[in-house]
């Protein structure tokens, strides 16, 4: 039975290990049937402060370990040339082996798998194969106040994140990644003022991402760091006006309403100018939402 989204196809590959320079390889890539789950270890530290009524602060420290997470490998043409990805590499298959590969795939290329010149396997299927531990600082603020103008309410929600590290593959050292393309920004904080009074409400929020690296390019690049703005106003019906229109909320939202464009980003692989993993590419969305209360 062939396993869902499991694919393999034919390349011929440069190898200094065979008498002609090139093998044929069969690659598999996909899902796999003998994923385990993924596992996590973690502890927080949390401390409440609250200063007087309607002022607190909290700060919480978290430190995770996981291992045993699903991934697979990104490798080149030169995969056969690189020692470090030789457990990916069966180079003695056997014809039991070659069969039950194309068996439990859907086979890419021409003609059919069984018939393939391939000598050697490269099974780059998802695998149990990474580990990553982090750790950073969340803070959360609060302060609450009133008076003859209305109601006030401040926050702020923010992620220090002290390292990020990686191993993507059996063996191979953790690398601190944090702040690099595609990947966690060592400072996400999102700021929040509003104001009621009686029916009706104003609400804004901040938005503001940290600068961070481009490893990829040749020199590094620093990606700038990028700050969005939300607003919200809202009205409330009372419920003994309007008729069936009582106890209605309007809210009209605007999410980044400057329309401010993500800082670019000399994304190759994807063929785009800006972090997918990071930013997006909506721009200015405005919204209407109607709530009706019983």
């Amino acid at each position: 039975m062939i396993a869902k989204n499991s694919y393999s196809y034919v390349s011929v590959l440069s190898d200094p290990s065979s008498p002609t320079g090139t093998t044929t390889v069969l690659a598999r890539y996909g899902t796999n049937a003998n994923l385990r789950p993924e596992t996590a270890r973690s502890w927080t530290l949390v401390t409440d402060y609250e200063f007087k009524p309607g002022l607190s602060v909290s700060l919480t420290y978290f430190n995770i370990n996981y291992s045993n997470r699903i991934d697979n490998v990104q490798f080149g043409l030169d995969v056969l040339s690189l020692p470090s990805y030789g457990w990916l590499v069966n180079r003695n298959i056997t014809a039991a082996e070659l069969n039950a590969a194309c068996t439990n795939s859907v086979f890419v290329g021409p003609g059919t798998c069984q018939a393939t010149s391939a000598t050697a396997i490269i099974d780059n299927r998802l695998r149990n194969i990474a580990l990553l531990r982090t750790d950073g600082i969340d803070l959360i603020g609060r302060y609450s106040f009133e008076n003859r103008a209305g109601k006030f309410d401040l926050g702020l929600n923010g992620t220090y994140l002290l390292a990020y590290s990686q191993a993507n593959t059996p063996g191979s050292p953790l690398v601190d990644i944090v702040s690099t393309q595609s990947n966690p920004i060592n400072i996400k904080a999102r700021g929040a003022a509003s104001w009621t009074r009686r029916s009706v409400g104003v609400s804004t929020f901040v938005n503001f991402q940290n600068r961070y690296r481009d490893t990829l390019s040749v020199p590094n690049r620093g990606i700038s760091p990028w700050t969005t703005v939300d607003l919200q106003l809202s009205y409330e019906t009372t419920g003994d006006t309007l008729g069936w229109l009582g106890h209605t909320q309007f809210a009209l939202s605007a999410q980044n309403l400057f329309d401010v464009d993500p800082p670019f980003l000399n994304n190759n692989a994807a063929g785009v100018g800006y972090d997918q993993e990071n930013a997006d590419l909506y721009g200015r969305m405005v919204s209407l939402e109607v709530r009706k209360r019983w």
